[in-house]
């Protein structure tokens, strides 16, 4: 469509160029979008002068789900996202968690089966100085895996070499710290104020026992004399009486004075489940960033797997799910 507009601009010699830009820059910085959205347009339509437009402007979509449809998942460990499930001998590995749920519920949607692995360097994905990419990124780009499922953010990095679907969970930071250590004694009452503030307290009672008590005589005295008609033969007035892959940075929280700075997800996990209930975390901080199925570069997957993850993105259901592996049995 877009070379069909072009072509009619320079037939009627409507054409205008752009204006040059003058720009003081001392490097330019290309678009990596330019050659994805270019395949795409040729996957569209293809236009030239003799034969006009030739092909769809509809991309083709797989209409039926993905009925007898198996998928190779690459997947990392990472509590409460993905875990080990219980194995019976013989059988092959079973998994269970946040993103694992969330496969699942793909999976009965769309009707597809699924075989998972491990990646091998137990790493997410990152460049590396020759240009190629480790992880689980680095599985789909070599087609070793068709689908990564753990908890894998989103990044403007990961985008330029594979497809993500729509974010199922936001990525937010947090803090994980050592509880105080609590004393209980004798004086656990006086807990409450600072010595300063009681010695303040103690001070203020005599000061204000003269000072009520001066100002009664110098109440009596003033009204010495003076006859109540209203106030004579009634009754005394009555008186009330007084009267909450991170196993060694969360030891070392434990252990030492440091601070591990982490996913929230991750850090309540640790925190709900430490043996000893001495973890805590620490505020939360919204980021722009989200949790991700990736798929291989141009996946015909990408768009069903968003339509059905928009039911995942609900509030409700994030609630449901994540929330029922962040209170795991013995914390209950």
């Amino acid at each position: 469509m877009l070379a069909n507009a072009f072509y009619r601009k320079l037939e009627d010699r409507k054409w205008h160029s752009m204006a040059s830009l003058n720009c003081i820059r001392k490097s330019t910085k290309p678009w990596n979008g330019g050659w994805s959205m270019l395949q795409t347009i040729q996957k569209l339509a293809l236009w030239d002068a003799v034969n006009g437009l030739n092909g769809s402007l509809k991309e083709s979509r797989i209409e039926n789900g993905m009925q007898g449809v198996t998928v190779k998942v690459v997947t990392l460990l990472e509590d409460p996202f993905v875990m080990v499930a219980e194995n019976i001998l013989g059988q092959p590995k079973r998994y269970k968690g946040f993103s694992i749920d969330v496969l699942d519920a793909l999976a009965k949607s769309l009707g597809f089966k699924y075989d998972i692995y491990q990646v091998s360097d137990s790493k997410y994905g990152s460049q590396l100085s020759n240009g190629s990419w480790n992880g689980m990124i680095g599985d789909l780009i070599n087609k070793k895996a068709d689908v990564a499922v753990s908890a894998l953010t989103i990044t403007p990095e990961r985008e330029s070499v594979v497809d993500f679907s729509k974010r199922y969970l936001d990525y937010s930071v947090g803090i994980l710290l050592r509880k105080p250590v609590e004393r209980l004694d004798m004086f656990s009452l006086l807990a409450p104020f600072e010595p300063s503030v009681w010695a303040c307290v103690a001070a203020s009672i005599p000061v204000c026992g003269v000072l009520i008590f001066l100002l009664n005589r110098l109440h009596a005295l003033r009204n010495a004399g003076s006859q109540s008609a209203a106030g004579q033969g009634g009754p005394a007035a009555s008186t009330a009486p007084s009267g909450s892959s991170t196993g060694p940075f969360c030891s070392k929280v434990k252990k030492t004075s440091y601070a591990f700075l982490w996913d929230v997800a991750v850090l309540e996990y640790s925190a709900l489940t430490d043996d000893d209930c001495s973890l805590t975390v620490s505020g939360t901080s919204s980021s722009s960033k989200g949790y991700g199925v990736a798929l291989q570069h141009g996946s015909p997957y990408r768009d069903l797997f968003s339509q059905r993850l928009q039911n995942c993105v609900d509030p409700r259901v994030q609630m449901v799910f994540l929330g029922t592996w962040r209170q795991p049995e013995k914390v209950l």
